[in-house]
């Protein structure tokens, strides 16, 4: 969905949110592609949002989601902290915050592969 029409329809919609530093490049796949790539795979339940952000002192990927559980399915696999350096955090239902690394974008390709893998139908 459309970052402003989803925030315009979920008034505290819950964000994981990753910072990075885009000096560090690693692969031809944009860390928005990487971040997209897993959350598509992680299927969430909900309606859910993607926008990148430059506003603070390194640019971020932020990920919205209606649903709580599908914020915590992502943040789990980030390993991202509850909490918030954001000064918008009172808009949102529960905020998780992580650092997105080479080594960490890594384990995220890695991780959507095998999800995407393991939902393919079996073949005959």
């Amino acid at each position: 969905m459309e970052w402003y029409g989803f925030r315009d329809k979920h008034l505290r919609p819950h964000l994981v949110l990753g910072e990075y530093d885009p000096a560090e490049p690693f692969s031809r796949i944009s860390h928005f592609g990487i971040v997209g790539r897993l959350v598509v795979a992680l299927r969430p339940g909900g309606e859910w949002a993607m926008q990148r952000f430059s506003h603070s002192p390194w640019p971020a990927i932020h990920v919205a989601y209606e649903r709580h559980a599908d914020a915590l399915a992502l943040a789990e696999v980030v390993a991202a902290s509850p909490g918030s350096h954001t000064p918008l955090s009172d808009r949102w239902g529960s905020v998780y915050s992580y650092w997105l690394n080479r080594s960490l974008c890594s384990e995220m390709v890695a991780k959507a592969a095998a999800l995407l893998e393991a939902q393919k139908p079996a073949g005959p």
